[in-house]
């Protein structure tokens, strides 16, 4: 009888904390019936074997109530974290109906406390999130802070460092000064020696020589000694060795004034004649055709002069020689290509060079500038001077110059508009009759003239195609670059193997351009002629028997 006045006491509080909960009229409910029932039975302290019926009444009723509620309640309570159906469900009220000690309001206080819970959980997650992020926020702000006083540093950096170079470079210079007046020491002037004190700066032509050509002055004294120049006056090795370091020393102060030429004829330091300053000037920038062989074509940078070690290596000259000489391409380079008008006149006019040396040095500047390619295995029979003629061509007829005096650029660019107009040459090649005739007058004016007569007749058609594609393909920047390798592999390797001689190629490219004047259906006469003329010559240069 107490555990049955016990679930209905259960349900009636269940049902009284639901309505509660759902803010409803308790009276609305029907746990009022349960508990009537439960506590109205007359036989149930008698019959307590049928307690379990009563039981199960008691919770076929609460499942009757509880699907009448569930219609009207939505799915969860509020402020409760779970589902209506975990809260209230029929099961739950059936085991709690069993339940000896099981206390309701409890229970409900433990599913707040955990509301409450959930609660400040969720703040104090929201607390360390915002405080994450301020946490990130001054981080990256104190990054940025640190990167650009970093950025700051280095740029003083680099202004004291380019200061403290200055200041070397001076320290230098002044030491030289200081060196070439320093009084002579007690036993040189003990010596008697018979000079004369002049104005004029003694200059010896041999030892500027070996300045240039990068020896030492140990290795300057023992050549001298070598040559047996002074044998006769009997000098001694000390005297040679004040003498060769005192040369040296005015050649060091000198080579700033060299860089521009022009500079060393206002100098008052040195009292040096013209003939002698034209003299230095020249040797200065006289540059071995072995070096510039190996540079030919190369971009004057930094990562050729890298390379320098193994060209002196490969050629035998020293490596200050090496440097002086690309120092001296390099500089003639960027001066040229600030300045207005023909390419071999501003070097000559801005370096004071002869006519040769200025030409040579307008060809390394030609090459540099196109970067025609010099380097590969075929053109290694080549040399310096049979590229530098092939550049005076080049410059002379192709470029913007050979049209236009009054251009504003300097004139290592070839013309464009040429470059473009030599597809029109295709005609001699695509057009068969155009091609027969031209061979057929060819063959006409060389027949019983060379000695390959036949492998020329034979082979006229692809030696012409050779011709004429590489002109029609010069509007590429890479065939401008491959034009020599295009050259010695398309028609002088097919000549040399069919054993044509210099005297041979020549007639047939002779009459192989005249020839083309006469056909009637061909219009381009003017571009035929400046190109084959350059293209002839430069053949005749590189073809070697």
């Amino acid at each position: 009888m107490y555990q049955s006045h016990g679930s209905a006491a259960f349900t009636n509080g269940l049902y009284t904390d639901m309505a509660a909960r759902l803010d409803l009229n308790p009276t609305t409910l029907m746990h009022k019936k349960i508990t009537d029932a439960v506590t109205s039975s007359p036989s149930a302290d008698s019959r307590p074997d049928d307690e379990w019926l009563l039981e199960s009444s008691l919770v076929s009723e609460a499942e009757c109530a509880w699907d009448t509620m569930a219609s009207f309640l939505p799915s969860s309570l509020p402020n409760c974290p779970c589902l209506l159906s975990q809260c209230f469900s029929p099961e739950l009220l059936h085991s709690e109906t069993q339940g000896r000690s099981h206390d309701p309001y409890k229970e409900h206080s433990n599913q707040l406390r955990s509301v409450e819970e959930c609660e400040r959980r969720r703040a104090r997650r929201e607390r360390n999130r915002i405080a994450a992020a301020r946490c990130r926020d001054r981080r990256r702000m104190l990054t940025d802070t640190l990167q650009n006083e970093t950025e700051q540093l280095e740029r003083v950096k680099a202004q004291l460092e380019a200061e403290i170079a200055g200041l070397e470079r001076e320290k230098e210079r002044l030491e030289l000064v200081l060196e070439a007046h320093k009084p002579a020491s007690s036993q040189r002037m003990s010596m008697e020696l018979d000079v004369f004190v002049g104005n004029t700066t003694i200059i010896d032509e041999e030892v500027y020589q070996l300045w240039l050509d990068g020896y030492t002055v140990n290795e300057a004294v023992r050549m001298r000694l070598e040559s047996g120049a002074f044998r006769v006056s009997d000098v001694s090795g000390e005297v040679l060795h004040s003498d060769t370091m005192d040369q040296y020393r005015t050649f060091q102060m000198c080579e700033r004034l060299l860089h521009c030429p022009s500079k060393l004829a206002n100098q008052l330091l040195f009292q040096i004649p013209t003939q002698r300053q034209a003299m230095l000037i020249e040797r200065y920038y006289e540059f071995d055709h072995r070096f510039a062989r190996e540079v030919l074509g190369k971009k004057l940078s930094k990562g050729t002069k890298k390379d320098l070690d193994d060209i002196s290596s490969k050629t035998g000259i020293a490596l200050k020689s090496c440097r002086r000489q690309f120092d001296n391409f390099k500089r003639v380079f960027k001066v040229v290509e600030e300045l207005k008008g023909p390419l071999v006149e501003n070097v000559q006019h801005h370096f004071l060079l002869s006519d040769s040396l200025a030409r040579d040095y307008a060809a390394v500047v030609f090459f540099a500038n196109s970067r025609f390619e010099t380097g590969k295995r075929k053109l290694q029979y080549l040399s310096f001077q049979d590229f530098a003629f092939c550049a005076g061509q080049l410059i002379s007829y192709w470029t913007v110059g050979a049209v236009d005096d009054m251009m504003e650029d300097m004139d290592v660019d070839l013309e464009k508009e040429f470059l473009h107009d030599l597809k029109e040459l295709k005609v001699l090649v695509n057009d068969k009759d155009m091609l027969d005739q031209h061979k057929s007058l060819v063959c006409s004016q060389l027949k019983g003239k060379i000695k390959v007569f036949t492998e020329m007749e034979a082979n006229f058609k692809n030696l012409s195609r050779a011709l004429i594609n590489i002109a029609s393909k010069l509007t590429n920047t890479k065939d401008v670059r491959d034009l020599f390798i295009d050259l010695v592999d398309k028609f002088i390797e097919p000549c040399r193997s069919d054993k044509w001689s210099v005297g041979d190629l020549r007639l047939f490219l002779t009459h192989y351009t005249s020839t083309a004047h006469t056909l009637d259906a061909f219009r381009y006469q003017v571009i035929w002629e400046r190109y084959m003329g350059v293209i002839k010559s430069c053949i005749l240069k590189m073809y070697h028997d």
